[in-house]
């Protein structure tokens, strides 16, 4: 195993910057060991071989300059061939007993027989019970001068305060991804191997900090010639970049069908969520303002990032973090183990504000639930639809175009003063560089933005849809003449306005006009038609209706009086 064939043997060895390392030299130089150390880290970061080579050094009868062992006396050579008398290796997890512990302490007291020092190292210490630990205490704090003990543990929060008092602790880190690359490429120049350097990035993101983990996986990919992706779960940050992307533009149905073709391949899901959340948390990290340069990824990719984080709010992508991060949690205990991941894609679609399912349903952003059941011609024109530049009279045919609020009042001045006044009154209306399309792309953060100043208001723009622009004035196709009425009241448009600066970056107000083929009802007496719009606040004050909470929310809570 490579793990096995290319454990460091020297201090020097070890992957640097290594402050751990370098301090035990240090204290080796001085002569300056202690009798107990508490390694603490999580797997696959060096706590046993660094205990080892602990083992080494306060045995080696050549210790060179710069505090290595020699690995060259027969000491050294016994202690790196498993066959060191005096060095003791306890696995925790199986010898947790206060019986274990007693006979390593009636044992303790005998002279080393090979070497210098008596060294005993104990692996997963935290597995030890209570009385086990109360049974070491005396030991650790008045060991023979002849005894060395090094614990180690992944969860320290489970050894007693007692315990670590009398260690020196020294917490171990994960590897960052350079680290980790170096370290595989020593391995792949040292066996000859064909690896491609994103072969190596894949393995080094997917072991999360882990030498061991990582040297596992290129001997698993090396010898068996498999996908780095495919094998150790992961995706690359291109492809997280693309998922996230379709999240963004409300594409449930690529982001759906990106899961399904992972889940399809064996891809390891939990594996691959990990993957997923390094890559929310490094565009959290650029959001607050971290360099991207620490994520390793290529010039082009980390301009796509901090490109992406910037279409992101800080709670959204917090709330999206956390919907993956339980959704990660929920996979172990899931038969189907995509399931909690496309849940999360669902609900967090939904969150933002948008008809989820297929690209042509979400073109038509604030729709009122009924997307899903276009035919498929309807479906058919809708994903073919080519957005006309601003301007054409295509923008919204057979409309009759809307006048900007502010050139009207303008206008309206200038007739009443008359006149060559007149025309120095009226002002061009400012030229806003937007298309509907993009509009349309960013209404999903027209609708969350709304959502913290009126809930109202955002179901009210979520019932509208955007048809066109007219100066400074977006154009609003909405159901019914409430909705008219209710964004256009002084209230709700201040809120709209605010919220569109917000999000566009420029003054823009709204206009809006009532979807034609408005719903009627038949009365059954008279057989006269209703208009819709007339008859549900009509009947509300007869008692004739009784409105559900969503059309009272859109309403402020009430109706008007007739």
């Amino acid at each position: 195993m490579f793990y096995l064939k290319y454990r460091p043997q020297k201090f020097s060895e070890l992957v640097h910057p290594n402050e751990i390392a370098d301090a035990l030299a240090t204290q080796v130089k001085k002569h300056k060991l202690s009798h107990a150390y508490l390694f603490v880290g999580s797997r696959g970061t060096g706590k046993t071989t660094t205990a080892r080579l602990l083992a080494k050094v306060a045995n080696c009868t050549n210790i060179l300059p710069n505090g290595d062992p020699c690995d060259e006396c027969e000491n050294c050579l016994a202690i790196k061939n498993g066959s060191f008398i005096d060095l003791i290796e306890i696995d925790a997890a199986s010898n947790r007993g206060i019986d274990d512990i007693r006979n390593l302490r009636d044992r303790i007291s005998l002279s080393p027989s090979q070497g210098t020092k008596k060294v005993y190292i104990i692996d997963e210490v935290h597995m030890l019970t209570k009385e086990a630990f109360n049974a070491l205490l005396k030991t650790l704090e008045e060991p023979p001068k002849h005894a060395l003990f090094v614990l180690c543990t992944t969860e320290p929060h489970k050894v007693l305060d007692t315990i670590k008092s009398r260690c020196q602790v020294f917490n171990f880190k994960r590897a960052t991804i350079p680290q980790i690359i170096s370290k595989l490429q020593t391995i792949v120049q040292e066996e000859g191997l064909d690896v491609s350097e994103e072969d190596l990035k894949n393995i080094a993101r997917a072991s999360f900090g882990g030498y061991r983990d990582a040297e596992t996986m290129l001997q698993q990919i090396s010898e068996g010639n498999l996908d780095s992706s495919n094998l150790v779960g992961s995706s690359s940050v291109g492809e997280l970049h693309d998922f996230v992307e379709s999240l963004l533009d409300l594409q449930s149905a690529e982001a759906l069908d990106f899961l399904e073709q992972k889940y399809s391949l064996g891809v390891d899901m939990q594996v691959w969520a990990y993957s997923l959340l390094d890559y929310l948390k490094g565009l959290l990290f650029i959001k607050m303002g971290i360099s991207s340069k620490s994520f390793y990824v290529t010039d082009e990719l980390e301009e796509k990032m901090e490109a992406q984080s910037k279409r992101f709010i800080v709670s959204d992508l917090v709330f999206c973090t956390k919907k993956f991060l339980d959704a990660r949690n929920q996979i172990a205990e899931s038969n189907i183990a995509a399931l909690p991941l496309e849940l999360a894609v669902a609900e967090i679609c939904e969150r933002w504000g948008s008809n989820f399912g297929v690209k042509e349903e979400t073109s038509d952003f604030g729709g009122n639930g009924a997307g899903s059941k276009l035919d498929p011609e309807k479906k058919a024109s809708t994903k073919s639809r080519v957005w006309p530049k601003k301007g054409t009279d295509t923008e919204n045919p057979g409309k009759k175009k809307v006048k900007n609020k502010k050139e009207e009042k303008l206008n309206k001045r200038a007739e009443k003063k008359g006149g060559a006044d007149s025309e120095s009154l009226v002002e061009e209306a400012p030229s806003v560089n937007l298309s509907v399309q993009e509009i349309t792309k960013k209404w999903c953060n027209v609708l969350r933005i709304s959502t913290k100043h009126n809930h109202s208001t955002r179901a009210l723009l979520k019932s509208a849809k955007v048809t066109g622009i007219e100066g400074e004035a977006l154009l609003l196709e909405v159901p019914f003449a409430f909705h008219k009425d209710r964004l256009e009241s002084s209230r709700n448009l201040k809120i709209v306005e605010t919220v569109l600066k917000e999000v566009f970056g420029l003054p823009l107000t709204i206009s809006c006009s009532v979807k034609e083929g408005t719903k009627v009802s038949k009365n059954k007496e008279t057989g006269d038609l209703t208009d819709f719009n007339v008859m549900i606040p009509s009947m509300q004050n007869s008692g004739k209706i009784a409105l559900d909470d969503s059309l009272l929310e859109v309403l402020d809570g009430g109706l008007p009086n007739i």
